[in-house]
């Protein structure tokens, strides 16, 4: 499914505004609005459980500032943000890292998403 909301976003912003949309971009729009979804309540409590386990984390620079400092600033990158990811492997990587330190704290991608995320970006 999120293959296809990319390319949906990505096809609509060059054909509008005559550039594509960069990937971080595109994945963080619908990351964000899965986020949302498990925000509400629905009668189907297998359901946001479901997107819970399931879902990938919307990735920005507190995100990957924490994912850093929980591999011991192991990323080779200074200061980290969504800049940085700027191809698919990227960010199946990121994605993959999350999910080893998440489910080792018996969490999920969304769920470090909820723990990094501080009002104010800071």
């Amino acid at each position: 499914m999120a293959r296809g909301a990319i390319s949906f976003l990505t096809e609509t912003m060059e054909k509008s505004e005559g550039k594509l949309l960069p990937l971080a971009h595109c994945y963080k729009l619908v990351d964000l609005y899965i986020k949302w979804i498990s925000a509400h309540q629905f009668k189907d409590k297998a359901f946001i459980d479901a997107i819970v386990k399931n879902a990938n984390c919307p990735l920005d620079r507190q995100v990957l500032e924490r994912l850093n400092e929980c591999y011991s600033l192991a990323l080779p990158i200074f200061k980290p943000s969504m800049g940085h990811i700027h191809n698919q492997n990227t960010y199946n990587l990121c994605q993959e890292l999350i999910a080893e330190f998440s489910q080792q704290c018996g969490g999920s991608r969304l769920l470090f998403d909820y723990w990094t995320w501080r009002r104010g970006n800071g």
